[in-house]
């Protein structure tokens, strides 16, 4: 495997020499939102079919799903996804997990992770949630999950290849570029802005 550039040849950064691997590291946004919004339906109805969910508890499942999706994100964002950028043993890693995409915020096919990377780290949690709560529990939260993980995928795609033109998109957008292109130590949070006030690495 090796990490290498091909921006002279005009098409994107290549991560690696295996054909099979470079292609599963490339995702489309309308694969990744199909698969994702069936997967988290499908758990949504599972947990309900398995228990029967009062308004009340789904209403908990949603809250808490999001902000626990929303804090990981940020937690992920900036210290796992910059982790060469402090620890140099990892630099390797951290490219082809993140650093690749701030080499070529443009490419549209990287904007979103793709789901061989992301869906065994979310099976994994998904099965120690299993240990600590009900299965009807467990399969509800993880489909608001998924959902906040959808929204956090397009939302990123959305910044770096779509206008945005309302408020809130432009907001978003704003100090998504300015993680990319002035100082990639702040704005960390992509969908839930608060996380960076909260630990202190939010700028304008």
């Amino acid at each position: 495997m090796t990490v290498r550039s091909r921006r002279g040849e005009g098409d994107g950064v290549r991560l690696f020499d295996n054909p099979l691997l470079e292609r599963l590291s490339h995702v489309h946004p309308a694969t990744v939102a199909v698969f994702w919004s069936g997967l988290s339906l499908a758990l949504i109805a599972a947990g309900c079919a398995t228990r029967r969910i009062s308004a009340v508890e789904f209403v908990e499942a949603v809250v808490s799903g999001f902000l626990g999706w929303t804090l990981f994100e940020y937690l992920a964002h900036r210290f796992l996804f910059h982790l060469g950028d402090w620890f140099a043993p990892a630099r390797r890693l951290s490219f082809i997990v993140h650093g690749c995409h701030h080499a070529d915020p443009g490419d549209r096919t990287r904007n979103v992770m793709p789901i061989p990377a992301a869906l065994p780290s979310f099976l994994a949690v998904f099965a120690l949630f299993l240990l600590v709560l009900p299965l009807s529990s467990a399969c509800v939260l993880f489909g608001v999950i998924g959902f906040s993980y959808l929204g956090y995928d397009l939302t990123h795609y959305a910044c770096h290849q779509l206008p945005m033109t309302s408020r809130l998109g432009r907001y978003l957008k704003g100090r998504h570029m300015r993680h990319h292109f002035r100082d990639t130590t702040t704005n960390f949070a992509v969908t839930f802005p608060l996380w960076d006030c909260v630990f202190g690495t939010a700028a304008a």
